[in-house]
């Protein structure tokens, strides 16, 4: 038989974040064949994530690892002396977490079994183990060595911050450094205006002091006062006085209008304190939400928040362990003193309440003390809350109090009482959320005391190694060092290190220079860890703080501004540039900007656009490399500086070092001192190479990127168009790239998203699949994708921004006739084109200024919705820029005529500019009604050149891999998917197989990618890829009838108009249903179980090997990674057995034997044999007939859950009444949103019966009813058809968009309860004993489907 040769053919994709749609056609939009299958299908893939889950448990992981061997390396230390004294402490100590029957040494006691001394007598002693670090500071006896150890151990595992490290080597550090930090960062952010605080004393004599939070606003605000000198920062000054006083604060007031929009969705909308945990315990989450700077001034704000805490926690005390002695002591007072009161008072039902209820805030629930509760306690309270809970308690009762004759000479301590419970302070506890704003040096104090005072009875402590090291040195190093973050993990085994050693020694504190090579280790970090350009493949970004790369942001951002209509000629920027950020810094706001343009041309009337507050960018790396570096400042040497910095910004001992050894012979140790103290992190996205390297010519002279935005004022997307040389030069460096590399490497060195990778390696996959087939490239390929999900930018509702904007001009009579109408519309309703016009145009027509009756809206022979610029050139329906309202007859005169008429420029003139001032229209809507010039060729080239070419970073990437895959053979063509979209309406009104309706299956993708095709290639062939050519040739055409014409060049017939023409052939192919469905099998990983570890007798796994679940507790929700099939004795016959393989197994290299031996232990399979190794998550299967998709297990791995591999067929007349109940069910239309009922989306009932009827038929029909799950769903439709009947129009559809979720192909499940049915409905879930069902069987597909094998699981 001879193999099926293929000619020319088209490849359509349409890629998603987790599909893939293809389609494969000839010239002539004919879908090729392969196998008797249709070669179109859609490609379902789980969506790549980023590491952030999996690399906050490794952080937390390895953070508890390092803890363990500081305690194993002191014990080895102090082992010799310990052992000498009691030889079986340290393995008493192991076993101290064990029930008395699984220790080995059969002790009750954990740390002290001596004569006289036993564990009871050592608590007797030392109540607190703070109670022993301050004994050992002060005494004069020798001390048990075992008590050294224990004190030592606990400053290990308890060492402190380092926040402070590089301001202060101090045990509570100067203010002044932690505050100027804080201050400077406020300042580069533009966050303040350029003024300093002068007395910064103040400041910290004030929120150290013990008075309330209204006192400390009251008396920091006149001093911070001095941080603002504008409205615009005002804000943020106000924001800052509250949260260092320990008040709420809002984030969003903080840093300004942008931040609050971003936080709107989040737990952080609202007003907190720096006294809670929510910023640290969301730490990832707010720097997504608010970005890296900004997360730097909260964490500075926290350090001066802390440092407070930390000042009045050691108020008096040299040592933290003396200020915790005194906290007991203080407790232990304040709890007799309560006791007393509240029984002198002869109040029962208050002393219970306090003492022995577990209600949330009560005594018993803020201590821990239960012994007086039955109930277990769900959750500790804070001493804020415990203070609040007496407060509300004792308040009515103080005078009560005071009169009492027992209370006599107890006056001054009931009133002390009385303030420490109203500010808080009463009763201290050890541990509280306090401790974590003690920093390592308050530690290291005390360790250093501590050795510093029993070395004198234990003279070991001085003995010295051979590099002169002594025990005690040793000890200190354990207690600060920390492994800098460019060394990464020295595990010999670990995955993803990078260390390269000078020799096999373990690494320890204080040979870890020795052992490994520092130098080449740093390489390693900056090959591993530092991303690549977004633009040049295998290039390396740059710091972020790269002088090259602050003017690149700087230069950009200003080529974005206009004045008066015009972009800041070079001239003026580089003057403005030169006197506001160069050598200074100062907000540079359009008040700054017109100040600048009066004082250098004379102009008074000066229109500021393209500025959002402020110009963002700055030069503060560079001013403070001029300012340290002064005459000897050199911007390669200073670039080369600021590198260093952003690598060992972490490690000031290493960054002073690496200084040292590359300048020491060029730069003073003070300016090296300067430079050591300055902090730099993060990294940009564009290299060295991009700005600096890639050359073009303009204006007759070569220039870089970097030049060209310096010298001219476009912005850098401007530069990156066909109009210059920079994108083929671009290109040409990425071709010699890509061609030298496979695809694997090439997409590991771009710069995207892990989602964005993912998509790409599932495209390559079926790439591979089609050229088996077909033996050559495609000669076209039209891409289109899905964009990348990106967080939503939230922002005030319509009515709320129309309602601000009218409040700022009261003076204009129609805002205030329409004030009062607006106040009352529906938010739902302003997001209709029209009405929101009609209030943002102050209800009057755009052309002619004449009033529109509100009532009119709705009647096209009164008003409609205009394009400013023509759709047959420009394909823009936005109405922030080129939508506008207008009475009937304006629209009809204007036609498609632009520059609009100059009689109707001049006469509305003042109205839109008004309207611009006001904001009630955009700076580029405003532009487009006042312009007074036609388009030039160069315009209309640019509008066309916007439907031809795709931005996302999945296009650029994907673009990418086929050059690498295919050269010069292979055309790629961007698709737009708005023009396909518009192809699709344009054919949907009379054709309902055109409308896509994602909720009753994914064939739109496979259909989307067939349409790419057919669009893509009209647009390719009607415009070439020399669009500016195409314009000057004057060729007609209109972007609003693409299809109403022939499109035919040099012998290609791309589109044959008409009824009988190509529209034939896609109609034919957009009708059927053949498209192949597949899912991208894969292992499972991450999380092995739930981390929270369950109470003794509870649990699926067991905390440690030999650890009795019944004495201990467990793990819970083991995960599973693949299954495996088993066949196993099943009473007097052999059965098969799907079993889901743990994670923690399928992370090991297993054998048969031991796979076997879960199956046996584990699933309690009896004499089990492995019949097939791995059936990965989402695997093919087709059980008795039916599809589906393996994807899980439920009730402890006795059930299966399968996920649909059927889609579902809806026939022709149901497809617009899908899409309409989904559009009426979306979210956007529901609770007090909903805009619309079901009969406003053309709904009826006859037809939502039909469609009920209809899907309750499927549910019957082949192969539906082979599945029980589905055949019981049926049975509940048929049953409950009286109680749909009867339901509202309304709760119809919802009960329709319910039912449909049973057909798809995803883990929703329906909800009948509302017709009496179940909560879940339709969910498969099966036995997993596969025994049971008359056939099963294994579908390998390969990514198409066009290629796949069976393997009978019965059998095998």
């Amino acid at each position: 038989m001879t193999k099926k040769t293929f000619g020319n053919y088209y490849l359509g994709l349409d890629i998603g974040t987790d599909s893939l749609g293809w389609a494969i056609t000839d010239p002539q939009y004919e879908v090729l064949r392969f196998n008797g299958k249709a070669m179109w299908g859609i490609h379902i893939f789980s969506e790549g994530s980023t590491a952030e889950e999996r690399r906050a448990h490794r952080i937390a992981r390895r953070r508890l690892e390092r803890r363990n061997q500081r305690i194993k390396l002191l014990q080895e230390l102090m082992d010799c002396e310990v052992s000498s004294v009691d030889r079986t402490f340290f393995d008493r100590l192991k076993e101290s977490n064990l029930v008395l029957e699984d220790r080995k040494s059969g002790q009750k006691n954990s740390l002290f079994n001596d004569n006289g001394f036993t564990d009871k007598e050592y608590h007797d002693k030392y109540p607190t183990i703070y109670h022993l670090r301050a004994d050992l500071i002060n005494t004069d006896t020798k001390p048990d060595i075992r008590l050294v150890y224990l004190a030592l151990a606990h400053i290990m595992k308890h060492r402190g911050h380092f926040l402070y490290e590089g301001l202060s080597d101090d045990a509570v550090p100067e203010f002044k450094p932690i505050f100027e930090q804080l201050q400077d960062k406020l300042e580069e952010l533009q966050l303040i205006d350029c003024r300093i605080v002068e007395d910064i004393s103040k400041v910290a004599e004030i929120i150290q002091s013990r008075v309330g939070i209204s006192s400390k606003k009251e008396k920091l605000s006149p001093i911070l006062k001095s941080l603002s000198d504008s409205d615009e920062t005002k804000a943020t000054v106000d924001e800052l006085t509250k949260a260092l006083s320990g008040g709420k604060f809002s984030i969003g007031k903080l840093f300004g209008e942008e931040t609050a929009e971003s936080l709107e969705d989040s737990i952080f909308k609202n007003t907190i304190s720096l006294s809670e945990t929510k910023i640290d315990d969301n730490h990832d989450e707010l720097e997504s939400l608010i970005g890296s700077e900004r997360i730097d001034v909260l964490d500075m704000l926290k350090n001066v928040y802390s440092w407070s805490i930390l000042s009045r926690l050691l108020e008096g005390s040299d040592y933290i362990s003396q200020a915790k002695v005194k906290q007991y002591n203080q407790h232990k007072q304040d709890l007799a003193l309560l006791k007393n009161v509240l029984k002198e008072m002869n109040d029962e039902e208050d002393y219970n309440k306090i003492f022995r209820s577990n209600e949330a805030d009560a005594y018993t629930c803020y201590s821990g003390n239960v012994k007086s509760l039955k109930e277990k306690i769900d959750k500790r309270t804070t001493q804020e809350n415990f203070c609040a809970f007496l407060k509300k308690i004792l308040e009515k009762h103080w005078d009560d109090i005071r009169s009492l004759e027992s209370m006599k000479g107890y006056e001054s301590k009931i009133d002390d009482m009385k303030a420490r419970i109203e500010d808080g302070s009463f009763m201290p506890l050890q541990s509280s959320k306090d401790n974590s704003v003690l920093p390592n040096a308050v530690h290291r104090a005390e360790c250093k005391a501590i050795l510093d005072n029993v070395s004198r009875f234990y003279p070991f402590l001085s003995d010295t190694d051979m590099n002169g090291n002594s025990v005690k040195d040793k000890i200190l190093m354990l207690c600060t060092f920390r492994m800098p973050y460019y060394i990464g993990p020295v595990n010999k085994n670990a995955k993803t290190g990078w260390v390269v050693r000078r020799s096999n020694e373990p690494v320890r504190p204080w040979n870890y220079a020795d052992v490994i090579d520092i130098e080449a280790t740093s390489e390693g970090f900056i090959n591993n860890l530092i991303g690549f350009c977004t633009y040049l493949l295998g290039e390396r970004v740059m710091p972020k703080q790269s002088i090259a790369y602050c003017r690149f942001k700087l230069y950009n951002e200003i080529n974005n501004i206009k004045v008066n209509g015009e972009r800041i000629s070079p001239e003026m920027k580089k003057s403005l540039v030169e006197e506001y950020f160069e050598n200074r810094e100062c907000r540079v706001t359009a008040d700054t900007i017109k100040g600048f343009y009066k004082k250098h041309t004379g102009v008074i009337d000066i229109r500021v656009e393209g500025l959002d507050m402020f110009v963002k960018s700055n030069l503060d790396s560079e001013n403070k490399m001029k300012n340290i570096l002064g005459d000897q400042y050199d911007e390669d040497l200073a670039e080369d500086i600021i590198r260093i910095i952003t690598i060992y910004g972490d490690d000031r001992k290493r960054l002073r070092g690496q200084l040292e050894s590359k300048y020491a012979d060029r730069i003073s140790q003070e300016k090296i001192s300067k430079l050591s103290n300055l902090r730099f992190k993060d990294w940009g996205n564009l290299s060295e190479k991009f700005l600096n390297g890639i050359y073009s010519e303009i204006d007759g002279n070569e220039m870089n990127i970097l030049s060209a935005l310096k010298n001219t004022n476009k912005n850098l997307m401007e530069l990156l168009s066909d109009e210059y040389g920079y994108s083929d030069k671009i290109k040409e460096f990425n071709k010699d790239i890509s061609e030298s590399g496979d695809v694997e490497s090439i997409i590991e060195r771009m710069r995207c998203s892990p989602s964005v990778k993912h998509s790409i390696m599932r495209c390559n996959a079926i790439l591979e699949d089609v050229l088996k087939i077909t033996g050559h490239p495609p000669t076209k390929i039209f891409i289109e994708t899905t964009r990348e999900h990106q967080e939503s930018k939230k922002t005030k509702s319509r009515r709320s921004d129309l309602m601000d904007k009218y409040a700022a001009i009261t003076s204009n009579k129609d805002a205030k006739e329409l004030l009062e109408s607006l106040k009352t519309t529906d938010d739902a309703r302003l997001r209709g084109k029209k009405l929101f016009s009609y209030y943002s145009q102050l209800g009057r027509c755009m052309y002619c200024g004449k009033h529109i009756d509100l009532n009119d809206l709705g009647n096209k022979d009164q008003c409609d919705m205009d394009h400013i610029y023509p759709q047959s050139k420009v394909t823009d329906d936005s109405i922030r820029n080129n939508m506008v309202l207008t009475c009937r007859s304006c629209n009809a005169n204007k036609s498609n005529k632009y520059p609009i008429d100059l009689n109707i420029r001049s006469n509305m003139a003042g109205f839109w500019r008004m309207l611009k001032d006001a904001n009630l229209i955009s700076d580029e809507k405003y532009s487009r009604l006042t312009r007074s010039t036609e388009f030039s060729e160069k315009d209309l080239s640019g509008f066309i050149n916007r439907q031809l070419v795709e931005t996302s970073q999945t296009v650029k990437a994907m673009a990418e891999i086929l050059k690498s895959k295919f050269g010069e053979q292979s055309d790629i063509v961007y698709v737009k998917g708005g023009n396909v979209s518009q192809f699709r309406q344009d054919n949907s009104k009379n054709k309902p197989y055109y409308i896509k309706c994602r909720n009753t299956n994914d064939y739109h993708h496979a259909k989307d990618a067939y349409l790419n095709i057919v669009v893509g290639n009209v647009y390719d062939v009607k415009f070439t890829k020399d669009i500016l050519h195409f314009v000057k040739t004057g060729e007609s055409y209109n972007l609003n009838e693409m299809f109403s014409r022939d499109v035919c060049r040099n012998g290609i017939n791309a589109w044959k108009a008409g009824d009988d023409g190509s529209i034939l052939t896609v109609d034919k192919w957009m009708r059927r249903d053949n498209i192949l469905y597949t899912r991208a099998p894969f292992k499972s990983s991450g999380e092995l179980f739930d981390l929270n570890v369950k109470k003794a007798g509870e649990g699926q796994l067991p905390i440690k090997d030999g650890q009795a679940i019944e004495k201990y507790g467990g793990y819970n929700k083991i995960k599973g990674s693949y299954f495996a099939l088993f066949e196993h004795d099943d009473k007097k016959k052999r059965s098969r057995t799907l079993v889901f393989i743990p994670r923690m197994i399928a992370n090991k290299k297993v054998t048969r034997i031991e796979l076997e031996k879960y199956a046996s232990d584990s699933m309690k399979l009896s004499n089990p044999s492995l019949r097939l190794d791995c059936i990965k998550v989402d695997s093919r299967l087709e059980i008795d007939g039916f599809n589906v998709d393996i994807r899980g297990t439920s009730g402890g791995g006795a059930g299966i859950l399968y996920l649909c591999g059927e889609q579902l067929s809806v026939p022709f007349d149901l497809i617009r009444l899908f899409k309409n109940v989904f559009k009426y069910t979306d979210k956007s239309n529901s609770g007090k949103n909903r805009m619309y009922s079901a009969k406003d989306m053309d709904i009826s009932e006859e037809d939502e019966v039909r469609a009920f009827e209809f899907l309750e038929s499927k549910l019957g029909e082949k192969p539906y009813c082979y599945m029980s799950p589905l055949k019981t769903a049926k049975d509940t439709l048929e049953k409950n058809k009286e109680n749909y009947l009867k339901l509202s129009i309304d709760d119809k559809a919802e009960i329709l968009a319910q039912i449909l979720k049973m057909f798809h192909c995803n883990a929703e499940n329906a909800n009948l309860k509302e017709i009496g049915g179940p909560g879940v409905a339709g969910r498969l879930v099966l036995s997993s004993k596969i025994s049971q069902f008359n056939s099963a069987y294994l579908v390998n597909k390969s990514p198409t489907g066009l290629f796949e094998n069976r393997i009978d699981l019965m059998k095998i």
